[in-house]
């Protein structure tokens, strides 16, 4: 009962994406590219977000835009579509597409070899090649998967390699014919190492996606097993950090469109299920020019492609709360049966020229939690995601690809740092990519790939039903009003929505166009790129009132045993405001082949950035080069003991938060406010303790932050099947801004942003990969990692606590500046002393029919935290006081649990009719049932009470399908 009715009621602030049409008109009005329409929105918020815009356009005498929205936000993403495609044709960018194959064909004696037939069969269609007079061949604009290269000359017979081909990359290809006219067939498997990786890649292909179970069936969950992922919390797969950085440092891509968060970078929202993915890709040290916008790491993930045969399958996935083990809650575990499932198809529109593939799937990640009250509620993932592609390749020189994907998802949140079902609150993520690749051979050896896409995620924040309003109850006290209370001494909310922004929603457009053109000569690989960005975060906040104090109880006065605060915050509610950013890189890069052993690329890349607040003021703007250096020499000129070098610098992303936070004109529901103390002779907070106005918007400004770094490593691939991977790498993060609140020289509190010179963050790590490729119905793939991994600052926003009220004395202990100190430098949360990962596969077969079987195993040390409880620190002379936080010990002092999970699965595959086969298997989350601790309230040093507090209990999951 309780869930439905946090899921049937709105709060008063907002409503649902999906049913109530203000919210959507709120945020195209909000995206309206007329300053005067966002102006006039903003005046009129209390007569609904688009008001003032419909009032404008009855005076002009056009419709309103009431029953009109979702076809003009369609329209508006085709319309983008099509004129970025348009416009990007000029151009010369981030993430090719289409990947490359070449190399050189001789005798037995080391002589190129001209005129000779070079077959190239894949999945889609078959080409052919004739070698030039120095025997070399070249294949472009080639999708991902397997392919076999055969070189056939008549007198020397012909010779055959598998190459597996990943997404933009170049495999080598050389072929040695034979010495007699006998006809000699020679077949050799695809090389596991490569002299173009120059950075640390792990990839996870078709196979082991499809097969490797895991804690939720969603992509992202895979993450955590590639070499020195730390997932956040352990399992917050949303979030993984690379590399020695945090989330928002990362760069995510989906077939080469920028899904990273408008908000603050990096971080995964799509939910989709594994077995529609090719391959998820991770660089982390050392990627190219090519690539920028994030610190650490590089996501890649691949949508699966259509082929020369028709194929598909169907997969229900059979999942119930009664087949979770018991958890440490004690939370019921109702025998109800959950039914999802994950369906694909694919196959030709036009044999050989044009291909599709589509799925659609239902998700839930089967997730029950307790209110602190003991009220059962559902806390499911659920989402519905869409996805379809299709390719078509006319002929050798052109290629064009069309993707699209919806993925609407919603659940209600878990109660965290909620403490009572009135600040509990439903998320919804509407999230969706349309993209346009078009890929052209302008001659024998250079190549322009040209893509546009526009990306869409539109969340909402949905409250439960508001506190109810007792009329004899004082304004102050938790029964007289619905507005929402933040207990300093465990960071509790209680009374209204739990979010920092309090009901309300985001809307995170994408636009995007780029374009790369490669140019091969002689032993140079030149490559050149471009890529714009329209980035916009728009948002509807109500906080309204926030009271703050120490021991929450609804029976006291004040809401506190120890009152201290409350702040009523400007802006009606809800609060609308918008913010864009226009985002552009161009690089250039020269890959240089010296002789039979080295390669060095040399490569220099720009970044730039301008950003707007909600007054259309530009903020922010600057263009930042960053040099990058690489070098692989192949020991033995066999491609098959590599050593690896790079060197290079990379700049961060500046992300839209934190210009809502800093850059506001006016207020934003959030910067501006009246705090007022508590007066215990009238019962209210009534005591004029200070007045926060917003900062000026243009009184100062901020670089983003950047990373230099070096790595070394080893590829040795020592017999067909197996490669050993290694690499060390040191970087240090220079130049870190981040907010806080100061006291200027007369004590009064104002509002700072700088980059600061004291922060830092230093890393040092190493990575150890020992792989077997899947190949004779086995593989097996094993990593392990280990970093040194510090600083005193790793914020997620722009906001952090460290050097905060600087000059301030700490009132409960008379420490001069306690937010500063020998404390606050540590190891950060993703720090891990031993980061260990096993992945196996092996097919059984019998007859015409398989057994697949299949785990993964995780091994990680567990987080570090130090205690950090609220404080406040009080101006000498003038007495205000700030309220911040304070590390009580060194960062990193404790630790969490070790962390540890055995996944495994069995799928037996049997014969029905002809091609179809059946599908009926079971896999098993978490087989040990480990329970270890992933989450702490850093301010008390306790667990919350929350399910997700610790680690998922063991979950059996059912599946049954058909495939042909």
């Amino acid at each position: 009962m309780y869930r439905r009715r946090v899921q049937s009621t709105l709060s008063d602030a907002v409503a649902s994406w999906y049913s109530v049409r203000d919210f959507q008109q709120g945020f195209s009005c909000l995206r309206s590219r007329s300053r005067r329409e966002r102006t006039l929105a903003q005046q009129f918020p209390s007569r609904g977000p688009v008001a003032a815009l419909n009032r404008k356009r009855r005076l002009d005498g056009s419709q309103t835009l009431e029953g009109r929205i979702v076809k003009a936000t369609a329209i508006r993403s085709s319309i983008w579509t099509f004129a970025i495609a348009i416009c990007a044709l000029p151009l010369l960018a981030d993430g090719p597409q289409t990947s490359t194959i070449d190399g050189t064909i001789t005798d037995a004696q080391g002589d190129a070899l001209p005129g000779v037939t070079v077959t190239l069969t894949g999945p889609q269609n078959t080409r052919t090649e004739i070698t030039d007079a120095n025997g070399d061949y070249r294949f472009a604009l080639l999708q991902s998967g397997n392919y076999t290269v055969t070189a056939d000359l008549e007198g020397l017979g012909s010779v055959e390699r598998a190459v597996v081909l990943e997404l933009g990359k170049r495999e080598d290809v050389d072929l040695t014919l034979g010495a007699t006219a006998e006809e000699i067939t020679v077949t050799s498997e695809a090389a596991l190492v490569t002299k173009y990786d120059t950075g640390a890649v792990t990839a996870l292909g078709e196979e082991a996606l499809e097969h490797i179970p895991q804690a939720t069936r969603n992509y992202w969950s895979n993450m955590k097993l590639m070499a020195g992922v730390v997932s956040y919390r352990q399992e917050f797969d949303q979030g993984p950090g690379v590399n020695g950085g945090i989330a928002q440092e990362n760069v995510v891509f989906i077939d080469g469109v920028d899904i990273s968060h408008n908000r603050r970078g990096g971080e995964m929202s799509f939910y989709m299920p594994s077995t529609v993915i090719t391959e998820n890709r991770m660089e982390s040290a050392g990627f190219s020019a090519e690539y920028g916008r994030g610190v650490s790491g590089v996501m890649n993930t691949t949508i699966k492609t259509g082929t020369n045969e028709f194929h598909g399958d169907f997969l229900y996935i059979g999942q119930n709360p009664a087949w979770r083990a018991e958890n440490w809650l004690g939370v019921p575990r109702p025998d109800s049966m959950i039914n999802s499932y994950e369906s694909g198809l694919g196959g030709p529109l036009f044999r050989n020229k044009a291909w599709f593939y589509g799925s659609l799937s239902e998700m839930n990640d089967n997730a029950l939690d307790l209110t602190r009250e003991g009220d059962l509620v559902d806390v499911n993932r659920e989402a519905k995601p869409l996805v379809g592609k299709v390719n078509t390749q006319p002929n050798d020189r052109h290629q064009l690809a069309l993707t699209w994907i919806d993925s609407p998802s919603g659940r209600l949140n878990p109660p965290g740092t909620a403490a009572d079902v009135y600040s509990i609150t439903r998320n919804s993520w509407n999230n969706r990519i349309q993209t346009l690749t078009w890929s052209f051979a302008l001659t024998g050896s250079a190549f322009l790939e040209v893509k546009a896409a526009n990306r869409e995620l539109t969340t909402a924040r949905i409250g439960s039903p508001p506190a109810p309003i007792l009329p004899d109850a004082l304004p102050d006290d938790p029964d007289g009003n619905d507005f929402r209370y933040r207990d300093l001494a465990d960071g509790l909310r209680y009374n209204a929505p739990v979010q920092r922004l309090g009901a309300g929603g985001n809307d995170f457009p994408r636009d995007q166009a780029n374009a790369s053109l490669t140019f091969f000569r002689g032993k140079h690989e030149f490559k050149a790129g471009i890529d714009v960005q329209d980035v916009t975060f728009a948002t509807i906040t109500s906080i309204g009132t926030e009271y703050r104090g120490r021991g929450y109880s609804r029976s006291l006065p004040g809401g506190y045993a120890t009152p201290v605060n409350k702040r009523v915050f400007d802006c009606p509610v809800p609060c609308n405001t918008a913010f864009t950013s226009g985002i552009g890189a161009a690089y250039i890069q020269d890959r240089i082949t010296v002789g039979d052993h080295l390669t060095v690329s040399l490569g220099l890349r720009q970044d730039t950035q301008d950003i707007n607040n909600n007054l259309d003021q530009e903020v922010m703007d600057y263009q930042k080069v960053a040099p990058r250096l690489s070098a692989v020499y192949d020991l033995n000129a066999d491609g098959r003991m590599l050593v690896k070098a790079s060197a290079g610098r990379y700049y961060d992303y500046i992300g839209l938060g934190v210009v809502f936070t800093e850059f506001t004109a006016g207020a934003n529901g959030e910067n501006a406010y009246t705090q007022y103390g508590w007066n215990p002779e009238t019962g209210l907070y009534d005591v004029f303790q200070r007045r926060v106005e917003p900062r000026d918007p243009l009184a100062s400004s901020v670089e983003p932050y950047y990373k230099d770094e070096i790595s070394v490593g080893f590829d040795w691939q020592f017999s067909n099947n197996w490669v050993f991977k290694s690499r060390v790498t040191s970087w240090e993060m220079e130049n870190m801004f981040h907010s806080t609140l100061q006291f200027d020289e007369q004590g009064a509190v104002v509002r700072d942003l700088r980059n600061w010179p004291q922060n830092r963050r230093q890393y040092e790590g190493i990575l150890l990969q020992l792989n077997r490729a899947f190949r004779n119905d086995w593989s097996l793939q094993m990593n392990y990692a280990r970093d040194w991994n510090e600083g005193n600052n790793e914020s997620r926003n722009d906001n952090d606590d460290h050097l905060e009220g600087f000059g301030g004395i700490e009132v409960s202990t008379g420490i001069l500046n306690p937010t500063s100190g020998p404390n606050w430098f540590g190891p950060i949360s993703y720090q891990r002393d031993y980061l260990v990962n096993v992945i196996g596969m092996k097919v059984w077969r019998f007859g015409r029919h398989d057994l697949m079987t299949s785990l993964s195993a995780h091994l990680a040390d567990g987080e570090p935290w130090g205690l950090q409880p609220a404080t406040q620190v009080r101006h000498p002379v003038s007495g205000q006081t700030i309220t911040t936080t304070t590390l009580r010990e060194t960062r990193g002092t404790n630790r969490l649990d070790d962390f540890f999970t055995l996944n495994v699965n069995a799928t037996y595959q049997f014969p029905i009719r002809g091609g179809v086969q059946g599908i009926i298997g079971g896999e098993v989350a978490n087989v040990t049932n480990e329970q270890a601790l992933v989450l702490i309230n850093t301010r008390n040093g306790r667990p919350h009470t929350s399910l997700s507090t610790y680690q998922l209990t063991r979950e059996f999951r059912l599946k049954v399908g058909v495939r042909f």
